[in-house]
């Protein structure tokens, strides 16, 4: 038997894995559309989208946005235009090095 398991297939679909019919696309798509409105969601209740990778609230979230800054490069420009608009922040570690660095400057 060829076929994978469905808990398999699952966890490449939650890392945004592309499947070539168009049927999978579509779920994709669908699927991308529902975590980047939760994305917006949690912008509106935190002003940021720094969602931690292990968030509790919503770890399918959290993966997602950790996958999304690891595949910027793979991500069309119009999902980058979209992410950014509400302020997306590619790198976190590069954004809080620079955030401890301004308090320090304060100081």
């Amino acid at each position: 038997n060829n076929k994978l398991r469905s808990d398999r297939r699952s966890k490449l679909e939650s890392v945004g894995f592309v499947w070539v019919s168009g049927e999978s696309v579509t779920a994709y798509e669908k699927k991308w559309e529902n975590l980047f409105g939760k994305l917006e969601q949690y912008h509106r209740n935190h002003g940021d989208c720094l969602v931690p990778q292990l968030y509790k609230e919503d770890s399918a979230l959290g993966r997602w946005v950790n996958h999304m800054r690891s595949r910027r490069v793979e991500l069309n420009s119009e999902r980058v235009a979209r992410l950014e608009s509400i302020g997306f922040v590619w790198d976190a570690w590069d954004r809080q090095w620079e955030e401890m660095f301004a308090k320090l400057e304060e100081y």
